[in-house]
């Protein structure tokens, strides 16, 4: 049930409120003049609203762009998978998987291992295992940009 005081209740009737809110996890809504003016809430109930609104932004602010070369990439290991091996069931679901993995490394891209590669590079590489394949993406400012997949038994050394 909503609980609505007085906004002069707030100064008239503190402690009361401050208890309301403690012990009952619940707002107090105030009026002024018959409207509503605020709200009182808990830090508690305050992070709880507002941590998975921060989140939602902390993810926005991080985006992904995937490069033609991976979709090209990926799209030959699917038909590989569902054409030579007979196996478009399997096809799918490699490509449900390798989308899930980029997906879940988005929320933190650069909080893993970077790849050692041979060559110099203008950014940092890392990759992300899927199946038998390795995912390259790079990290430029707020972008994880997905570069290439290729084939975990491959010479990395010479495509990386």
């Amino acid at each position: 049930m909503l609980n609505i005081r007085p906004v002069s209740d707030l100064r008239n009737k503190y402690p009361e409120i401050e208890d309301i809110v403690l012990k009952s996890g619940e707002p107090v809504f105030l009026t002024k003049n018959g409207y509503g003016s605020m709200v009182v809430m808990s830090l508690e109930q305050y992070s709880a609203l507002t941590d998975g609104i921060e989140l939602a932004l902390d993810e926005a602010d991080r985006a992904a762009e995937v490069l033609p070369l991976f979709e090209e990439k990926l799209q030959e290991a699917a038909d590989y998978i569902a054409f030579h091996l007979r196996n478009p069931i399997a096809a799918e679901n490699f490509i449900d998987a390798v989308e899930a993995a980029v997906y879940e490394r988005l929320k933190a891209p650069e909080a893993f291992e970077p790849y050692r590669s041979k060559k110099d590079r203008k950014h940092v590489y890392y990759a992300i295992p899927v199946k038998n394949y390795l995912v390259f993406y790079v990290v430029i400012g707020n972008v994880m940009e997905v570069r290439t997949l290729v084939y975990s038994r491959r010479n990395l050394s010479d495509i990386i």
